[in-house]
């Protein structure tokens, strides 16, 4: 059964489907940082003092990677990114989205997310508190931006371990499997993410021991523990990320067909 109910909300698109193992993730890094037009800098650099009057300290302006294109070819998702930086993003996904016509002069800063699911079959979903600078008080899974490229690594895979543990305090002995389901978009935002599902080992009474104790637990205020069947109308009835709908999209979509932990070790056998 396809339940389109996720994809009639349309505001989040799936760019790229499938399964997609640490060794098929191909990224591209374009030299330089990224320039943008003098009409788009002024737009950058006033929606960011304004911003930083209100919220400043919820705003860093760390370094982020733009997708600047992405294809599937021989079972590898290919992407070409470029160094910019989180000022930009704020400035033009966030803040000037609907009057920036050319989605090229977007940011369009890369981030990961992930569907976590509990050794007794449980999927945490969290509430974003008023300590974030994106979605406060929207439901939502990990995930986080993408801000560095650690040498000989995947930066998907690198840094959804990262999230996982900074915001959940799971560590990389805690998971079970892990593996990217695709690529998706907040068609809010114009946002591009890395789409997991995750796998632990631990029951999701450990993990609602452990969880408060994370290094970024404050982004989230609580988590409610769902079952399988419990997805579909939670997600159409509540006020979900549209990039957490998304990954959570794909999760329900990709179960249909076959099972993730059979498909990713096809893929990695």
């Amino acid at each position: 059964m396809e339940h389109s109910s996720l994809k009639e909300k349309k505001d989040f698109e799936i760019i790229h489907s499938g399964f997609f193992p640490e060794k098929n993730i191909k990224i591209e890094v374009k030299s330089g940082t990224r320039k943008y037009p003098l009409e788009i800098v002024e737009k950058i650099n006033a929606s960011w003092i304004s911003a930083k009057e209100k919220d400043a300290f919820l705003l860093f302006n760390g370094i982020s990677y733009s997708l600047l294109s992405s294809e599937v070819s021989n079972d590898n998702l290919n992407c070409q990114i470029q160094k910019t930086d989180y000022k930009a993003f704020f400035g033009t996904n966030i803040c000037n989205r609907k009057f920036i016509d050319d989605e090229n002069q977007l940011a369009n800063s890369l981030a990961v997310c992930s569907v976590i699911e509990t050794s007794d079959n449980l999927f945490p979903i969290g509430m974003r508190s008023e300590n974030v600078a994106e979605a406060r008080h929207q439901w939502h899974t990990i995930g986080g931006n993408i801000e560095e490229l650690p040498p000989k690594k995947s930066p998907p895979y690198s840094y959804i371990k990262k999230e996982l543990f900074e915001e959940g305090n799971i560590r990389e002995d805690y998971i079970e499997e892990l593996i990217c389901t695709g690529l998706g978009r907040n068609l809010h935002t114009n946002k591009p993410e890395f789409l997991f599902y995750c796998k632990l080992n631990i029951d999701s009474e450990t993990l609602k021991k452990i969880i408060y104790q994370a290094e970024d637990f404050s982004e989230h205020t609580h988590y409610v523990y769902l079952q399988k069947n419990e997805l579909p109308e939670f997600l159409e009835k509540n006020d979900i990320v549209p990039i957490g709908r998304a990954v959570f999209h794909q999760y329900i979509e990709l179960m249909n067909k076959a099972s993730i932990l059979r498909n990713f070790k096809n893929h990695t056998s």
